[in-house]
């Protein structure tokens, strides 16, 4: 696997808060404000907002649409602080008229050591200008979006994925009910909007084309749905990483969703998490993944929970520090299983849930955005690596703590962070820091209800070690840099 830079510790931005199905009265100036302090405080890395089918910039009323507005509004809140923005084109629904797709006799259909430039991938009919034309339709449209949006001066959408969870339970884009021709579809969704983006020029940066101001993150995978997760990373670094003759490579990163239920057992935490990571970075290994890898979604929830992402001794989950910590301990290791951003679901709840039930990490309008736990733990992580760091390795210190350590490109900096995933707290002697240095300390969950809390600085010995008092179920956090926190 290739280390990459992290691009930093984020969230999903919902653009329901610019919708009547969110906030039944638009946001107040004083509103918007205090929402925007809240979330350039935080300094969100990578992050991601989803984008609606239909929308539409090449004309008036599609600009002017509810939707569309909404869209842009959201992108503002994360320019403004900063954010590393993936838009997700996120699906909704069949590409063409479901019985055309489901009508299709795809050749060499059970043929799946693809590529092979003997063989046809696609049938005549999704690429000839005289056929289904609807998916390369959308994608054109996507394509006039996106440069709509870099013609509004928003630089910050970075990356572009298609289809939220394309191997997801009951999701079937090709309409064949064969996911290995839902690959070689979603291929050609991305060559469609590789050659879309090529036709259209950057409006911030001239002799650039759209497409050399994006990349594109494909998967969106869970774990296991309609096929696995790696079954899907197999394709997509075959055929769409790995560039060849006549089909240039339409793959500049990976995506995955991890969700875990807050107890224990093997879909609980920390079982669960750390399964899906570990072999994740097995499959990477084995595959030669030479893309980097983004976690686009993660949470805590309970599958079983009426309104999402359900309760912990009756408080929400987003609420709870048990589940804020376990957040803290999925960023502690991902980050060195090979994932370089970390979208957590989602960034601030909404007065009305429009089908985003209870999540958030910043509470409604109506509550005055109130920050919760799971928002101290991402502000910390944010605040102590920076993008553009390296994860330099994980210290399994017991069953119970982990150090997982960070510096700086050009090694000037170095961060640790030690967390105790046990109820009592415990004096711990940490070792591998920089011989008498004077480290910057801040530490998560002292007073049991998730807060931070500054702490004086502290000096390393002669060994490189020094001692912190780690919280119950807390976190502490050094660096030889300020964190501004």
């Amino acid at each position: 696997m290739t280390l990459h830079p992290l691009v930093g510790f984020g969230a999903q931005f919902n653009t329901n808060l610019f919708t009547t199905a969110g906030e039944p009265r638009p946001l107040t100036a004083q509103q918007l404000a205090d929402l925007e302090a809240a979330i350039d405080n935080l300094q969100p890395g990578f992050s991601r907002v989803l984008v609606r089918r239909g929308l539409r910039a090449d004309t008036a009323a599609g600009r002017r649409a509810p939707e569309f507005v909404a869209l842009l509004k959201t992108i503002e809140l994360a320019q403004h602080a900063g954010a590393e923005l993936n838009l997700t084109y996120w699906g909704q629904g069949p590409y063409a008229d479901e019985r055309r797709l489901r009508a299709l006799r795809w050749p060499n259909r059970s043929f799946r050591d693809w590529p092979d430039p003997n063989r046809r991938k696609w049938p005549p009919e999704l690429t000839d200008p005289r056929g289904i034309t609807q998916p390369s339709v959308l994608m054109e449209r996507f394509a006039g979006v996106l440069q709509e949006i870099r013609r509004r001066g928003f630089d910050r959408v970075t990356s572009v994925t298609i289809q939220n969870e394309v191997n997801g339970a009951g999701v079937d884009i090709a309409k064949q009910r064969d996911q290995y021709l839902s690959m070689r579809f979603y291929e050609l969704l991305y060559r469609f909007l590789d050659t879309a983006l090529r036709e259209l020029d950057d409006p911030l940066v001239p002799g650039q084309t759209m497409r050399d101001a994006l990349r594109f993150v494909a998967g969106d995978l869970v774990e296991r749905g309609n096929s696995t997760q790696d079954v899907w990373l197999r394709y997509l670094h075959r055929n769409m990483e790995v560039a060849r003759p006549q089909f240039p490579s339409v793959l500049d990163g990976y995506s995955i969703h991890v969700y875990w239920e807050p107890t224990g057992g093997a879909q609980g935490f920390p079982a669960k998490p750390e399964r899906r990571l570990a072999n994740l970075e097995r499959t990477a290994r084995s595959l030669g993944l030479a893309a980097p890898i983004y976690v686009a979604e993660y949470g805590v929830r309970q599958v079983r929970a009426r309104i999402k992402p359900g309760r912990i001794g009756g408080i929400r989950i987003d609420e709870s520090p048990l589940a804020a910590f376990q957040h803290g301990w999925f960023n502690a290791i991902a980050a060195q299983r090979g994932c370089i951003g970390f979208s957590k679901w989602v960034l601030y709840r909404t007065d009305g849930a429009a089908g985003f039930g209870e999540w958030g990490m910043i509470g409604p309008p109506a509550g005055g955005f109130a920050r919760f736990p799971a928002y101290r733990v991402t502000r910390l992580f944010s605040h102590f690596v920076p993008r553009g760091w390296l994860a330099n390795g994980l210290s399994r210190i017991s069953t119970a703590v982990i150090a997982s350590r960070f510096a700086a490109a050009d090694g000037s900096d170095q961060s640790v962070i030690v967390l105790n995933n046990a109820t009592p707290g415990r004096r711990l002697k940490v070792q591998g820091l920089r011989e008498n240095q004077d480290y910057f300390v801040v530490a998560w969950n002292r007073d049991g209800h998730g807060s931070l809390a500054s702490l004086p600085l502290l000096q390393s010995d002669a060994t490189g070690a020094a001692t912190v008092q780690l919280p119950a179920h807390g976190i502490v956090a050094l660096s030889t840099r300020n964190p501004g926190i």
